[in-house]
């Protein structure tokens, strides 16, 4: 009997352990991200696709309003290259961290966005205010990439 009870005490210890080691650090894993939106924002403002297109993983999801789910870095790729000409120019363009929760491999980011931007053959610019919601995939150097990103505004079409 005290060999079984060992054996399950043991088995706890061990199960607890395994458990306590794949707990991430929200806390360094928002200010990762919260790095990478700064990456974002930069690319964005200054139309460089490159920095943008190495913040996703091969395998991405993008899943913008009114469009079809893209799958792949390759797409990814091909879409923005299709609106070559017609690319707008960001005023602005800020991302903000409301939260973050995962379990080490996929991090899980909700927040909101505010740009302003100028459409080709536009006089005015554009603004609009909304929410997102980005997965982030942990890489085997610590770092992370966009998984699958989704948003949408807080503005009614009607509005813009």
């Amino acid at each position: 009997m005290k060999i079984k009870m060992m054996f399950i005490v043991l088995f706890c210890i061990v199960f607890s352990a395994e458990m306590f080691s794949q707990q991430v650090d929200l806390n360094r894993a928002r200010q990762i991200i919260e790095e990478n939106n700064k990456k974002i924002t930069r690319a964005m403002m200054m139309d460089d696709s490159q920095a943008m297109f190495d913040m996703y993983t091969s395998d991405a999801y993008s899943m913008s309003p009114l469009g079809p789910t893209i799958h792949g870095l390759d797409q990814i790729k091909a879409q923005h290259q299709s609106m070559q000409g017609n690319m707008p120019r960001y005023n602005q363009f800020d991302l903000k961290t409301v939260d973050v929760y995962g379990d080490g491999k996929y991090i899980i980011e909700i927040g909101t966005y505010v740009l302003d931007m100028l459409l080709p053959q536009q006089a005015s610019p554009v603004k609009d205010n909304g929410k997102y919601v980005t997965v982030w995939e942990q890489q085997q150097d610590g770092s992370l990439k966009i998984k699958t990103e989704i948003w949408n505004s807080d503005i009614p079409t009607t509005n813009k």
